[in-house]
């Protein structure tokens, strides 16, 4: 978490059973000693998943990070705190967990995923706004008023004609990728007004991205897409969600425009197999990062609809998190197991 007034880190790591905060001002050196421990959670281990950290980022406006857990907890860390005030504040709780966490760009609203197969979205002052399953046989209001022209069926398909277009796809046997890790994701479009949500669906047994407003009302279900991966980010600029989709022969990049509907792919250059951990789009939507397991991170951009691998980044330790600079379009911040 990176406070930009201050120029002050914030990390969170968590040993044992207790999350363990760090802050590096920028008046320290540029060492790992140089991060000082200022607050702890104390963590009861879930045996079946651990209770992890989902989401640790810095709120300018509170002058705070906020830290989400996976056993329920969202705390609050203001700094060193003084005598007075314990500087680690834990401001809520989900009983049943949470999955994923995304605040909007605005950072006035926060959505979650709950490990009761909700999506909960809040204020900032962590004020409930709605809570809705989040699986559903709807598909959405875009649906429901489209007049035709954003379907499938009234696109055109060239020279094999409509009965190609009509084809029906036998997605019932449509799966999960086995480098899926399972968790949902949540996205927001640059300019807030909506957000999206990849799941594994139940009754589906494969991932379905759903693209809700930003008052939680649903507007559109993504066409079903074997394979499709844990990988989510919607471009700044609001014209494409990148996911991914392993399939036997290659492993692709795919995108969808807010309609739910495929919109392009590229493929992967991969000497071997490689599990996309995630995928981060600059703050100016130049620049797609692709995060690769377990040490390598690709750097793609687009020009006149051709994608092109400007950068394969190795690194000889394990990459442990990766950001894009949020004011600086061409900078990224990663760290590694080794820093």
């Amino acid at each position: 978490a990176y406070d930009p007034d201050s120029e002050a880190l914030y990390a969170a790591i968590h040993r044992n059973d207790t999350i363990y905060v760090y802050k590096h001002d920028k008046t320290s050196a540029a060492q790992p000693s140089s991060f000082n421990m200022i607050a702890s959670l104390p963590t009861m281990e879930d045996q079946e998943n651990g209770n992890t950290i989902v989401d640790f980022v810095f709120l300018p406006d509170a002058q705070a990070a906020c830290l989400c857990t996976s056993g329920g907890d969202i705390a609050l860390v203001r700094g060193e705190g003084n005598m007075n005030q314990d500087p680690l504040e834990v401001v809520g709780s989900v009983d049943s967990g949470i999955l994923a966490v995304q605040w909007s760009p605005d950072q006035e609203v926060v959505v979650l995923v709950t490990g009761g197969r909700t999506v909960l979205e809040m204020t900032r002052d962590f004020d409930t706004i709605t809570e809705f399953p989040i699986d559903t046989e709807e598909e959405g209001e875009g649906v429901s008023h489209s007049v035709g022209w954003g379907k499938k069926e009234t696109q055109f398909h060239g020279s094999e004609g409509k009965a190609a277009a009509q084809r029906k796809s036998d997605v019932d046997k449509y799966t999960t990728s086995l480098d899926d890790d399972e968790q949902p994701r949540v996205s927001w479009r640059g300019d807030g007004s909506y957000f999206v949500v990849s799941s594994i669906d139940i009754s589906k047994g494969s991932r379905v991205m759903r693209v809700y407003n930003r008052e939680g009302v649903l507007q559109n279900t993504s066409e079903p897409v074997d394979k499709l991966e844990h990988g989510l980010s919607w471009r700044p600029s609001g014209n494409l969600i990148a996911s991914s989709q392993r399939l036997p022969h290659r492993h692709d990049i795919v995108f969808f425009e807010k309609n739910g509907l495929r919109h392009g792919e590229f493929t992967l250059r991969e000497s071997d197999q490689h599990k996309v951990i995630e995928l981060l789009w600059n703050s100016d939507s130049t620049i797609l990062a692709v995060w690769l397991q377990v040490k390598r991170v690709q750097l793609w951009t687009t020009n006149n609809y051709h994608w092109y691998l400007k950068q394969h980044l190795t690194f000889e330790e394990d990459i442990i998190g990766f950001n894009w600079d949020v004011e600086q379009p061409f900078t990224a911040h990663i760290w590694t197991g080794g820093t």
